[in-house]
């Protein structure tokens, strides 16, 4: 499991998970949302209001380009 930490989210990533490629998306201990990093895009998101949130987070944990 690779896990990154930024912008008070917790990302982790599991060996032999199912595709397409994605992090797991943890907020003060509860799963928020997963993101497709092969497409850019939220495959599940709890709150809309925290996608831009994430996406900076993501950015800032070396997830995906600014």
């Amino acid at each position: 499991m690779v896990q990154r930490k930024a912008g008070g989210y917790i990302f982790r990533m599991y060996e032999n998970d199912h595709p397409p490629l994605h992090v797991h998306v943890f907020l003060d201990g509860d799963d928020v949302a997963k993101f497709d990093l092969e497409n850019g895009r939220f495959l599940e998101l709890a709150n809309p209001r925290h996608a831009g949130r994430i996406r900076r987070a993501l950015a800032q944990a070396g997830f995906i380009e600014k």
